[in-house]
């Protein structure tokens, strides 16, 4: 069984992943036993064969885990979800998700690739870019996997980064940690009273709720064994 772990689940911006132009976001588990991400891309190429990779890697950049993709693995406005075998131990350590695609060295898709690098560099810290090649790159991310992410530093255990520059922001992200039956009904019972502990006004107005709701259905019940007498 897989249980959400932690999220970052703003995703009010784009930037995209092509040719030069690799994503990464960095993370700390709060659990052993990393087993998924689940993030956002825009793919306009349905379809499309066109090959990416997305990878678990640890702190030292050493690849833990992979999974090759194409464009037809991948929708509009969907959550895509990289599950892998679980990883032990998790908990508490920093991980990389990185998110890249073919690197071809032809002379066009190189030169694609700049024209992307360059409008992601200029959304994310501002670069100058010249008409010509704003135009130009219009028309590459077209063509290009977008990933939502949220400009605002939300996610205080990582941070997102375009070709290994930190950015502003993080991607839009959860993760999924392995868990049995028994490890689930435990974690969640322990979230519930961690939620009543810091939030005992929650507690004390639905625990009222269900008390009043308990004492109408009594009541309902005793009525209507009057009226059958």
């Amino acid at each position: 069984m897989q249980r959400l772990d932690s999220f970052q689940s703003y995703g009010s911006s784009v930037i995209y992943v092509g040719n030069r132009n690799t994503i990464t976001q960095t993370v700390v588990p709060q659990h052993d036993g990393l087993v998924g991400v689940r993030f956002q891309v825009y793919n306009p190429n349905l379809g499309g064969p066109r090959n990416y990779f997305l990878k678990i890697l640890d702190e030292s950049g050493s690849s833990l885990r992979l999974m090759p993709v194409t464009e037809s693995n991948l929708g509009w406005g969907d959550e895509f979800r990289f599950d892998f075998p679980p990883i032990y131990p998790s908990r508490g350590r920093p991980f990389i998700f990185e998110f890249s695609s073919f690197q071809s060295e032809s002379a066009g898709d190189v030169a694609d690739g700049s024209l992307l690098l360059k409008s992601n560099e200029n959304q994310l810290w501002n670069r100058d870019i010249t008409k010509l090649e704003a135009t130009k790159s219009d028309t590459v991310k077209k063509t290009s996997i977008g990933v939502a992410y949220d400009p605002v530093n939300r996610y205080s255990d990582g941070t997102g980064l375009l070709n290994n520059r930190p950015f502003s922001g993080d991607l839009k992200f959860e993760l999924y940690y392995s868990v049995s039956a028994g490890g689930f009904l435990r974690d969640s019972a322990g979230d519930f009273f961690r939620r009543t502990e810091q939030s005992r006004g929650f507690f004390i107005v639905y625990g009222l709720i269900f008390v009043f709701l308990i004492l109408m259905v009594v009541i309902r019940i005793k009525h209507l064994k009057t009226g059958q007498r």
